[in-house]
């Protein structure tokens, strides 16, 4: 139930009538279809009777004559395409006319060149290979060298154990150089035993400490120690001496006695007594007597 209407921008101008009506120019063009603008009119119907005399009656009317007399020239188009041109077309009372025109591109000659004269071969030649470049359409061939016939560059070994490192060398393909992994070999510290790597085992000199812990108590003179196992462990330690009073019970028997080592008195009275060393070492000895 609602109106509506369709916007249009420009002049958008009556161009014919209906059937009956008449059509003027009324100036400017239509600015959709190029047309010239028009105004419709409805002519007054002919006389067809007189009450009187005829000189009351309207003349006949007089023959219809085209409304619209523009020209392609008269609007400053052409009446027919210029030879060689392209252009745009309109219209001006119904006939078509020319503006806009413009020369057609030249056209392109044809590709002449060859492969040849290019400087490339048309085919490839046998047992080289090319790379390849296009003239005229035509696939050529350049760069053309002896075709390669080098082994394929692979690794030898694609698995190693663990401590270990590829051994490598290089090798040369159609496709350059490359490096190749060719076996495997133990890490510093570590020996091949069958396809695993080890660690060595070390031996060294034994270097003892004489005490793992210090002495306790006087008289003990102590250095500290580093030792050494045979499998080349070490550990830490102490080398110690003690100081003593140096002193000889067995003195108070000479020189009437022998001293001798326990068991060595044969003869007479035998009568234990004990030396005391500066390092608080105690030799038991014999006071052998006579009787």
């Amino acid at each position: 139930g609602e109106t509506c209407y369709v916007c249009r921008y420009g002049n958008d101008c009556n161009t014919s009538c209906s059937a009956g009506e008449e059509a003027s120019y009324s100036g400017g063009y239509n600015d959709f279809n190029g047309q010239a603008c028009v105004t419709c009119s409805t002519p007054p119907p002919p006389c067809t009777e007189c009450w009187c005399d005829s000189s009351y009656c309207e003349p006949d009317p007089e023959p219809d004559t085209p409304s619209c007399t523009d020209t392609c020239s008269s609007k400053g188009y052409k009446s027919s395409q210029p030879s060689g041109q392209t252009c745009s077309t309109t219209t001006v009372c119904e006939r078509t006319c020319y503006y806009n025109c413009t020369p057609n591109e030249p056209s392109t000659p044809s590709c002449t060149d060859t492969c040849s004269s290019k400087g490339y071969k048309s085919s490839q030649p046998s047992g080289q290979t090319c790379s390849t470049t296009t003239v005229c359409g035509t696939t050529c061939y350049k760069d053309c060298k002896p075709s390669c016939t080098l082994p394929d560059c692979k690794n030898t070994v694609s698995s190693k154990p663990s401590n270990s490192s590829y051994t490598t060398t290089s090798c040369t393909d159609c496709s350059g150089t490359h490096t190749i992994n060719t076996g495997w070999s133990c890490n510093s510290g570590y020996e091949k035993s069958g396809n695993a790597c080890v660690e060595i085992k070390k031996t060294c000199t034994v270097q003892k400490c004489q005490y793992t812990t210090r002495p306790s108590g006087v008289n003990w003179i102590c250095s500290a120690c580093s030792g050494v196992n045979s499998d080349c462990s070490t550990y830490s330690g102490w080398n110690c001496y003690q100081l003593c009073d140096a002193s000889d019970e067995c003195a108070k028997y000479e020189p009437r006695c022998s001293i001798m080592n326990p068991g060595g008195c044969t003869w007479g009275i035998a009568t234990t007594c004990k030396r005391y060393f500066s390092d608080c070492s105690v030799d038991t000895m014999v006071a052998c007597c006579p009787r």
